[in-house]
């Protein structure tokens, strides 16, 4: 059923959508029984005399492109070629397609394909051309897929994915918001497409196929809430509207902790939701209404949360799943001036009142040398932790993991997500520990089984003028609790203290993933990395350790990757410091210096008055103590 020369006539395929559409339990969302899809011609004609006059209404967009851009891709579809995600090439497609094709064997490519975000270039074409040929391949593209993907008998497991069907509603909405603007008299389109926006609309509706679990749920309620404002005249139309207005309240409260952060493990993931609930906000406006004032809440929560995972250099950290792009408009931070400070660099809006933040709930510690103003702002040190098991979602096995930036760069890293295809050898890596800065236990994998959810986490913390720390634990492996605390000492001194307790002895493994480009070189006890511009990280172990190597690039194992953005990886150095025993202790203090700036000259662990762990460090005619235990 291609979309140029197989294609029915809209009335055929007219007949099909006013057939009733029966769920038939795949994808496992089980059975139930839904209105009656479809629409008549007379009925779409009725509806679009009714709004003709009115202007276009705020849509949801996905993508915020260049007009240029946009063009650019839309001409792309018109030549048959398909580029729907960075993570992936553009590729070249038959002119007449099964929405079976899978040219790179990846579920997630396809979803991108049946969630039609190319529609949206399309659309954004048009707009800024007017040129008609734009919709006319919008209009083919949809009664295609409407025609080759029944619900009962999909061309994939992909055409009616939970997710994808959600984006793939708002695209066809804001298609046809578009299109009906544009003086097309197409009454047999019109049906088609308004009788799939109502089926859409009632599959999204159904209890059977919501899913609360993840962020998936809050774009199905996001794009239900679209869908039932917009079209009112639709049967379900009110139920929509509460309905996501309920779902999205009562999500927002189970997958955001009270102090702000999205409970799936990932900075990405934290701002892809943010992003989308401030799109429902500004619909909310656009159209008068309030989902609620917990809805509300949790956005300011949100927003000071991102404020402090934004990178002095425009990125974010990459912990769990996540790439390290912020795709996020200016304009969008506006109503939050210390956000937009953080945003732009300094630049914009209001310096934060905080330089550190515990989020103790959400599982975070971000710590910072300072705010500071116009050209420094980049050379800025900044420290994200984690420390976290809320669910599955997102979570890899990086508890206690850490990234370091300063003077421009990055200094240590954790992997990334890459992607999500369960065969391939670096998704499975970039999921394991040794993927991490954090510790491994006889080459083994923690136990991230839900039983164990919420068993660990950040215990404790606190910041003050001149320093910053954090301690958190875990249990992930049997009979082992690994306990690690950061103290930042401003600006540059970074102790981690690792203390591992077990009945048992083990082989513990200590990971530091350096930034690609780093140079390392020296011994156990004491390794120089040398940076860009003549920054270095001067990184001693102050406990005795058996063992320690640098691995980078290592294909069999797995081992020495990074991957800032999906479906890409860069080789990086690890250093890999092992011991073994029943208790342990790994000591390690990084020395972060900016160019020109000398080495500390003393540092030492004693003992105090009560016989308890002291670090001292000096630097220049600066002492510091510390009490360890």
């Amino acid at each position: 059923m291609g979309t140029q020369t197989r294609r029915r006539s809209m009335v055929a395929l007219l007949s099909i959508l006013l057939t009733s559409f029966a769920v038939s339990g795949c994808f496992s969302f089980g059975k139930e029984e839904l209105p009656e899809a479809g629409m008549e011609q007379s009925k779409a004609r009725e509806w679009l005399d009714k709004h003709r006059d009115e202007e276009e209404r705020h849509t949801f967009q996905q993508r915020s492109f260049s007009p240029e851009e946009y063009v650019r891709l839309a001409d792309g579809i018109l030549e048959n070629r398909y580029w729907l995600h960075d993570g992936w090439e553009e590729v070249k497609l038959p002119s007449d397609l099964t929405w079976k094709e899978d040219p790179f064997n990846n579920r997630s490519w396809q979803l991108y394909l049946h969630n039609m975000i190319f529609l949206e270039y399309l659309t954004e074409a048009y707009r800024h051309t007017g040129e008609e040929k734009y919709l006319n391949r919008g209009k083919d593209l949809v009664a295609d897929w409407v025609e080759g993907n029944p619900y009962d008998d999909p061309a994939t497991e992909m055409s009616w994915h939970d997710h994808g069907t959600a984006v793939r509603l708002m695209n066809f909405v804001r298609f046809f918001e578009v299109w009906r603007l544009s003086g097309d008299k197409d009454d047999a389109f019109a049906a088609v497409i308004l009788g799939s926006i109502q089926e859409h609309a009632d599959r999204l509706a159904s209890e059977a196929f919501y899913n609360d679990n993840n962020n998936h749920g809050i774009i199905q309620s996001k794009s239900l809430l679209q869908t039932g404002v917009l079209f009112p005249e639709l049967p379900g139309s009110k139920k929509w509207v509460k309905q996501a207005q309920t779902r999205l309240t009562q999500q927002v409260e189970a997958d955001v902790a009270p102090d702000g952060v999205h409970r799936e493990h990932s900075p990405y993931y934290h701002l892809f939701v943010l992003k989308s609930l401030l799109d429902i906000r500004e619909f909310e406006e656009a159209h008068d209404f309030s989902v609620g004032k917990t809805f509300d809440e949790r956005i300011e929560k949100m927003v000071d949360v991102i404020t402090y995972l934004f990178k002095p250099d425009q990125t974010m950290p990459i912990l769990g799943d996540s790439a390290n792009n912020i795709d996020l408009k200016e304009e969008e931070l506006k109503p939050f001036p210390e956000a937009l400070y953080s945003f732009t660099q300094g630049k914009k809006g209001k310096k934060p009142k905080k330089v550190d933040r515990i989020f103790k709930e959400g599982g975070y510690a971000i710590f910072r040398s300072d705010w500071a103003d116009g050209d420094r702002f980049e050379d800025t040190v900044h420290l994200a932790f984690t420390s976290a098991f809320h669910s599955r979602a997102h979570k890899q096995a990086d508890e206690l993991s850490f990234e370091l930036y300063g003077y421009g760069q990055d200094w240590i890293v954790d992997s990334g997500k890459y992607n999500y295809k369960r065969d391939d050898p670096f998704r499975e890596y970039m999921m394991s520990v040794r993927a991490h800065n954090t510790i491994g236990v006889d080459g083994e994998e923690p136990d991230l089984s839900l039983v164990n959810a919420y068993g660990s986490g950040i215990s404790k913390g606190k910041t003050g003028e001149g320093y910053a720390w954090v301690e958190a634990s875990h249990q992930l492996y049997d009979g082992v609790t690994i306990t690690r605390r950061l103290v930042y000492l401003k600006p540059d001194i970074l102790l981690v203290r690792d203390r591992i307790q077990s009945n048992q002895s083990h082989r513990y493994t200590q990971y530091f993933h350096l930034a690609p480009g780093i140079e390392a070189e020296g011994r156990a006890k004491h390794m120089t990395a040398r940076g860009q511009g003549g920054a270095v990280l001067e990184i001693r172990q102050l406990d005795p350790v058996d063992q320690m190597e640098i691995v980078e690039g290592e294909k069999d194992p797995v081992q020495g990757w990074v991957s800032y953005r999906t479906n890409q990886k860069e080789p990086n150095p690890v250093l890999q410091y092992e011991k073994q025993g029943t208790d342990v202790t790994f000591t390690t203090v990084l020395h972060l210096r900016p160019p020109g700036k000398p080495d500390i000259s003393e540092v030492s662990i004693g003992k105090g008055e009560k016989g308890e762990a002291v670090f001292r460090v000096r630097k220049g005619d600066l002492t510091h103590e510390l009490k360890l235990d």
